[in-house]
């Protein structure tokens, strides 16, 4: 819900009238889809598909620069998810109360909706939105459909664990139903731990 206003804000407004604070890590991180393997001679054996880096890895320098903020907030990530994009590009970093991080499909992306891919973020408060689900570990958790007004809002689940709100809000490519997959992230995300 949170990310739906800033989404609709960026498109009315255009992504120059939004910037990250100084806390957060300004590089962008490159992520590309594996290319599909050329088809081999008859006799050799297929190319083995390049693997695609974890998420930790996609936000290293975000991460550090969230560590280096005072009253940094424990950084929850799953290890991947089922992400609709082939190009990725990291951004975000420490917010007042927490963080906020993102991937778009390009650069400078700034959660506009045609190159949103994921966001990801975490305050201290705040209030857990849409029907209840069951994520392991946390006190509470809320799934959120994709829903369509004026622009469309990709699903998104919320959890609090250890009293801070946790948010993943993401474009989805997967044969699980949207629900199931942002359950599965959060959970992964709990069980990792703090990053």
């Amino acid at each position: 819900m949170r990310h739906r206003l800033t989404v609709t804000a960026v498109a009315l407004l255009g992504a120059a009238a939004f910037s990250l604070p100084a806390a957060a890590a300004t590089a962008a991180t490159t992520l590309t889809a594996a290319a599909p393997a050329a088809p081999a001679a008859p006799a050799a054996p297929a190319a083995p598909a390049a693997t695609q880096p974890t998420l930790p890895s996609l936000f290293a320098h975000q991460i550090a620069a969230i560590h280096r903020a005072p009253h940094a907030t424990p950084v929850l990530l799953p290890r991947s998810m089922p992400l609709d994009a082939a190009r990725m590009f990291a951004t975000g970093g420490a917010q007042r109360t927490g963080y906020d991080l993102e991937i778009g499909a390009v650069r400078r992306c700034g959660g506009a909706n045609a190159c949103f891919v994921a966001g990801f973020t975490a305050a201290r408060g705040g209030k857990v939105f849409g029907r209840r689900v069951t994520v392991k570990g946390a006190t509470r958790a809320g799934f959120v459909h994709l829903s369509c007004g004026a622009s469309c809002s990709p699903p998104q689940i919320d959890f609090v664990w250890h009293g801070v709100l946790y948010t993943i809000q993401a474009n989805l490519k997967t044969k699980q139903t949207d629900r199931a997959a942002l359950v599965a992230a959060a959970q992964s995300a709990i069980t990792a731990g703090p990053r």
